[in-house]
């Protein structure tokens, strides 16, 4: 466990195609609960399964457009398999719990990835840690008013913080990759999680409510194709170039954006804007953010 007390100005500046990055990710990924409210007749394995599938045809697709020597490339399978149980767990939370508390919850990724890097004793600057510790209150702030009030969604928040630290163990994976110096390909990452958590999701739809009992209209199908391409592989492919060049608490600071975004398009589209009460929690935990990224 180490605190690093270096003075800002010693940390090298962030990468900007990183940090472009995770910004991409962080508003892609904030249409995500609007696009899974919109159809609510749909379990949340269905939904998973068929956003994920668009995921991969389109990942797939370009990954037969790029001129690499090889279109199979290893990957860190730990890596493919955390970001695979993130879209399965974030599309269950999303169906059982209102939008915004979801997003929030999942952007608690930062707390649980320094730990981890405190755990594995790497350096983690003090005022970073301050930051995140500031960020994480605010959420709590935000949120457990709502807890309080709809104890219904409970399990929504359960799938939530799972989807939150495999978040975590996703970004420091590719990170401690790209630090050894070995190779990322982002792209073929996500093609691969795409794939594991369609049949994941696939599976449970079989064994559970049935193929016949899902009745997927021309809109449903619509809402869930953009779904897949523009808040699941388009993010997946940012986030994970993020992760290989930023440090981990960074990118997972910057999802807690997600937030801001998802309040937004919620209250815009679907009414669910916050409490006004409830606010300041929210700007707390922007504040947490910005102490986060300028600590470097």
């Amino acid at each position: 466990m180490t605190l690093s007390l270096d003075s800002p100005a010693s940390a090298p500046p962030l990468d900007r195609r990183g940090l472009a990055g995770a910004l991409l990710a962080t508003a892609t990924w904030a249409l995500t609960g609007t696009f899974i409210h919109l159809v609510p007749g749909l379990g949340a394995p269905t939904v998973a399964a068929v956003r994920l599938v668009a995921s991969a045809i389109v990942l797939l697709a370009f990954q037969l457009m790029r001129s690499r020597s090889s279109f199979w490339p290893a990957v860190p399978w730990i890596g493919v398999c955390a970001m695979a149980a993130y879209y399965v767990m974030a599309t269950e939370a999303f169906t059982r719990a209102p939008v915004v508390e979801v997003t929030l919850l999942v952007g608690s990724a930062p707390v649980v990835t320094l730990v981890v890097e405190l755990v594995l004793g790497r350096r983690v600057r003090a005022l970073r840690m301050l930051g995140v510790l500031i960020a994480v209150a605010g959420l709590a702030a935000f949120l457990i008013p709502a807890m309080r009030d709809a104890p219904r969604s409970a399990l929504g928040y359960v799938f939530a913080i799972g989807a939150a630290c495999v978040s975590a163990l996703y970004v420091t994976t590719l990170r401690a990759r790209a630090a050894r110096g070995i190779a990322v390909d982002a792209i073929a990452i996500a093609t691969r999680a795409s794939l594991v958590g369609a049949v994941a999701s696939a599976l449970i739809v079989l064994f559970g409510t049935g193929v016949s009992a899902i009745h997927l209209s021309a809109r449903d199908l619509g809402v869930l194709a953009l779904l897949g391409v523009v808040s699941t592989a388009v993010p997946t492919v940012a986030y994970g170039e993020a992760s290989k060049r930023l440090p981990p608490t960074v990118t997972t600071s910057l999802s807690l954006l997600t937030p801001l975004f998802a309040a937004l398009i919620a209250g815009a589209t679907l009414g669910e804007w916050p409490a006004p009460a409830r606010l300041p929690g929210c700007l707390l935990a922007f504040v947490g953010i910005g102490v986060v990224v300028l600590s470097n």
